[in-house]
């Protein structure tokens, strides 16, 4: 769906990516906030084991609020991603010198 009309596609956005964008701007919106949703939030990370909303990487994912969980999930693919690319750190270990 996301392809371009002659290659069958209808130039749609990706949902699933659509989703999880919102979800993840949600998120950090919020956590910069006063809002009840912000206590949420604190309580969901607090209840995997972070102290921190914005946390660079959450060993588990909290199971109690959709927003929450989708954001922390989106949130270490992204640690995960920059690690490799910048750092051509895979697993334990650096591969690459630092430039």
């Amino acid at each position: 769906m996301k392809s371009s009309y002659a290659s069958g596609g209808l130039k749609i956005a990706d949902i699933e990516c659509l989703d999880k964008s919102l979800k993840l701007r949600q998120y950090i919106k919020a956590s910069r906030s006063s809002h009840n949703i912000a206590k949420i939030q604190i309580f969901c990370a607090e209840s995997v084991g972070s102290k921190v909303i914005l946390a660079s990487e959450f060993g588990s994912i909290t199971k109690d609020e959709c927003v929450s969980s989708v954001a922390q999930q989106i949130m270490n693919i992204i640690t995960d991603e920059t690690r490799m690319n910048r750092f051509g750190q895979v697993g334990d270990s650096v591969e690459a010198q630092l430039r």
